[in-house]
């Protein structure tokens, strides 16, 4: 199902195979590691998980439409608002299952454009606002352009401006991203994943 924002994103109905990889990305979560990271990063949106290809459990990279790249778990801190951002230095989409307060709290797409700084490291590249990441604390207030909760299953853009606002939700927000080799962009994926009619 297509709804107007087709061009950010596109739901998924709920299916087994969705149920059974939000039950896997529970079971990795890790509140401690969450903590952990923002303390270092000053980022309440982290990367609490990342397993590549050969990590990745079977059942899942056979279950999905082209093969997998890397699977991540995100989490945010309650009442938090995380830096804008790009995913990777290339990375247009993924497909995102909402886990444990996962369906509270939004992602917000920016109206507009924003300096970006590339931030590398050992298994992390990201472009994120340079202006949030050298004023610690500080966040933008800008014109949204369009938000999302995450209730069920979906494939979104990740190449365009972005954050979690978690700020009304008292819980850890997880989700469980799954990114594909190729790097296939949204509409290449909507058509894979409703050719396929799975998982």
């Amino acid at each position: 199902m297509t709804f107007l924002s087709q061009r950010l994103y596109n739901f998924l109905e709920w299916t087994q195979f969705y149920r059974d990889l939000q039950d896997y990305g529970n079971s990795l979560i890790q509140m401690s590691v969450v903590d952990s990271i923002y303390r270092q990063t000053q980022d309440a949106h982290v990367i609490q998980t990342r397993l590549f290809e050969p990590e990745i459990p079977e059942w899942v990279k056979k279950a999905v439409p082209l093969r997998l790249d890397i699977l991540m778990m995100f989490g945010t801190l309650p009442n938090s608002l995380g830096k804008y951002h790009k995913d990777g230095f290339t990375r247009k989409a993924a497909l995102n299952v909402p886990l444990n307060g996962g369906d509270k709290g939004c992602i917000e797409w920016s109206a507009e454009d924003i300096e970006e700084l590339k931030i590398y490291g050992p298994r992390k590249e990201v472009r994120i606002s340079k202006k949030e990441q050298t004023n610690l604390g500080f966040r933008f207030d800008l014109p949204i352009r369009d938000r999302m909760t995450l209730s069920q299953p979906v494939l979104l853009d990740t190449n365009e401006w972005h954050r979690v606002n978690n700020l009304e939700n008292n819980e850890y927000r997880f989700v469980l991203s799954l990114r594909f080799f190729g790097n296939p962009d949204l509409n290449t994926l909507i058509k894979l994943f409703d050719t396929k009619k799975t998982p």
